[in-house]
């Protein structure tokens, strides 16, 4: 048992040292303007992955495990989450179709841009789908090898790209292609992925009425994460959002990585104490969750901080000379914001709370877009990023302010306990990554 609780992080932490690797290498060989692009390519990949995808996967994440089977997972939900996944992506499909005949584009990019922007939403879903039935299998090895065979493959296949002369569209198809690549072999190898299209239309209609509430809350959680390198790009270049993506990237993958390796660890056992009709065990392990958070997320945010300098001459180089003065501001509000997801989230989530993510969120996003042309006006860059680090501490607050004043799992040392049978007929609600 041991054992199997260190493997995700284990590998979560490979995979994320590949990916650092990549990273360095993407922002000294393309540069501010070319990486730019890059960026803002990914967040709109992101940002379209949650509006059509991510809803369908948060609420899979409560519907899908069934203990008492053999392969942990119930067939009828996993065939509804394929039903409904294939549709959206059609869906999407059509709508990016439409966009490049019309010249509708994403900020910051031409509308030929647009399939590429489909294609990298469809693949993190497909990729997002199989991690999501590994991890709720408590399959650890299959879950780390997903992992660091994805990051492999987009270093790789980046890297000969990026060789070849193909330069940001080789990346591109590389970070398309090797998602791609590993979820199709994961759902050939996998036994319980060979029911999947057995599941009636009953149980994707169900699993809609589930899940789309949650469309709202996905779409604002990751917004307010990618709004500044946007925003940056839509009032004043592809320069300037690479500008803040890569010292941005780079927190992701330390600070970011510490952050959701804990989350990933801890996630799962807290469902199962939840909805097997344990609540105070669930508080309980959710509030040593929320200081273990805070013991491993806070130092590696003032390292990041206080060696902001050199960390960014070394690991960046001289094509961003701005990014030690950004990242200490990017380090804060990542911290601020990984607290609001994985603490008091999670708690929401716990309860069933659904609509309780949207506050903290929606107000950080509404702050750092109404803002933004001001700060930029009045301090350039890192202004934008220091408003960016007050409307997270604004979320925080307020999601906390939420959870203390309704959230049994924080407030109550010994929560009553709920009968499994209520359990089942709530809605579902929001898994983090």
């Amino acid at each position: 048992m041991l054992a199997r609780s260190v493997i995700a992080p284990v590998a979560m932490a490979a995979a994320s040292t590949i990916n650092l690797l990549a990273l360095l290498l993407w922002v000294r060989w393309l540069g501010p303007g070319e990486y730019g692009i890059l960026a803002l390519a990914g967040a709109a990949g992101l940002l379209i992955n949650a509006v059509a995808f991510e809803w369908l996967r948060l609420a899979g994440a409560r519907t899908l495990l069934a203990p008492e089977s053999p392969h942990k997972v119930q067939p009828p939900a996993l065939a509804a989450l394929v039903r409904a996944n294939a549709g959206a992506a059609a869906f999407l499909v059509l709508l990016a179709m439409i966009a490049t005949a019309t010249g509708l584009s994403a900020p910051g990019l031409p509308a030929h841009w647009n399939s590429a922007i489909v294609m990298i939403a469809i693949a993190e879903m497909m990729f997002g789908t199989v991690l999501l039935v590994a991890r709720m299998r408590l399959r650890t090895w299959t879950f780390g090898f997903l992992l660091i065979a994805r990051s492999l493959l987009v270093l790789l296949g980046g890297t000969l790209a990026v060789l070849a002369g193909f330069g940001i569209p080789g990346l591109v198809a590389a970070m398309v292609l090797a998602p791609l690549i590993v979820a199709v072999v994961a759902i050939v190898a996998d036994q319980s992925w060979r029911g999947a299209l057995a599941g009636s239309q009953v149980d994707t209609r169900a699993l809609l009425r589930l899940g789309a509430p949650l469309i709202l809350a996905s779409t604002v959680a990751l917004a307010s994460t990618l709004a500044d390198r946007v925003l940056a790009g839509a009032l004043i270049g592809s320069a300037a959002a690479g500008a803040i993506a890569a010292p941005s990237d780079l927190v992701a993958k330390t600070l970011g990585f510490a952050m959701m390796a804990l989350n990933v660890s801890a996630y799962p056992l807290l469902v199962r104490h939840h909805d097997a009709g344990d609540p105070v065990a669930a508080a309980r392990a959710l509030r040593r969750n929320g200081f273990a958070l805070l013991v491993v997320g806070a130092p590696i945010a003032a390292a990041s901080a206080l060696f902001a300098t050199p960390l960014c001459a070394i690991l960046l180089g001289p094509g961003y000379p701005d990014a030690d003065r950004l990242m200490p501001w990017l380090a804060g509000a990542a911290l601020l914001r990984s607290i609001a997801t994985f603490h008091y989230g999670v708690a929401f989530q716990l309860e069933r709370r659904m609509a309780w993510l949207v506050p903290g969120p929606l107000l950080s996003l509404s702050i750092l877009a109404g803002g933004a042309p001001w700060a930029i006006a009045v301090a350039g860059l890192e202004g934008l990023v220091q408003l960016g680090f007050a409307a997270q501490a604004a979320g925080l607050a307020l999601s906390a302010l939420l959870a203390r004043h309704g959230s049994r799992a924080i407030t109550s040392r010994c929560a009553p306990t709920t009968p499994p049978s209520a359990i089942a007929t709530r809605p579902s609600s929001v898994a983090p990554q």
